[in-house]
């Protein structure tokens, strides 16, 4: 028999992850949950999130107009893209 942490696993993702899941989903199906589950993301962690790492990726996958409106529609777009410790 498994013992009781054998059977809790999860699994975590940085939130510049979730955010081009997010901004993908969005893009696949136009569900606007999607985009408030961002703007979400945006009004919590703003701050910390690596935005330089964020515009590569979603300029990458073909998000990046979508991803520049909310990120301007926060406040965030007005200050600096600081360069995080993703590749």
């Amino acid at each position: 028999m498994k013992n009781f942490d054998e059977f809790r696993q999860a699994t975590y993702m940085p939130p510049e992850s979730v955010i081009l899941t997010k901004l993908q989903a969005y893009q696949e199906s136009s569900s606007t949950r999607h985009l408030d589950d961002v703007e979400s993301i945006l009004r919590v962690s703003g701050p910390q999130l690596d935005l330089a790492y964020v515009h590569r990726e979603a300029a990458r996958i073909g998000v990046f107009g979508t991803w520049r409106e909310l990120l301007n529609r926060s406040g965030l777009g007005r200050r600096g893209v600081r360069s995080g410790g993703r590749g």
